[in-house]
């Protein structure tokens, strides 16, 4: 899913989303349970998971994500929104299909794509991803609740 919501904050650059299968049945079933209608799922759930990612309370905010994308020419945000698990001592994610995949394969498949990753999912026990080219925004612990947001940088390790 392409979505230009965060145009204006983010300097121009197209936030392109990856949105698990049960993320968006979960927010359905949310919605209907409170009576509420959210006509466009997959974008509130974008905007939602970029917004706790760089809370005001966190050590990150919007103007990090700018500074990151002015260090690369690539005006382009990859966002995964996904539920998040470990298995086999892998952080590993929920794609759209329900099958469960290494959080570190879908940084190496993109990373090159894009001038900042956005990881959006639970990374309770907790670990730290490896940036090979864009420099990654990710939770350390539950997501969205009880987490801070780390950044992780290519050739660096994890900043805290």
């Amino acid at each position: 899913m392409r979505a230009s919501i965060f145009e204006d904050y983010i300097g121009g650059a197209t936030l392109e989303a990856y949105i698990g299968h049960s993320c968006i049945e979960d927010c359905a079933n949310l919605a209907r349970a409170h009576a509420e209608v959210i006509p466009d799922i997959p974008s509130f759930l974008a905007r939602e998971s970029v917004l706790r990612i760089f809370d005001s309370q966190g050590p990150f905010t919007m103007r990090a994500l700018t500074d990151a994308l002015h260090a690369r020419p690539i005006p382009r945000v990859g966002l995964l929104v996904a539920h998040g698990t470990d298995i086999e001592s892998a952080w590993s994610y929920e794609d759209v299909r329900g099958e469960w995949h290494p959080v570190q394969d879908w940084i190496d498949r993109h990373s090159a794509e894009y001038g900042a990753l956005l990881i959006a999912c639970c990374n309770t026990t907790p670990h730290d991803p490896v940036a090979r080219a864009a420099p990654i925004f990710y939770p350390y612990g539950g997501f969205p609740h009880e987490h801070t947001t780390r950044l992780a940088l290519p050739g660096y390790s994890a900043a805290r």
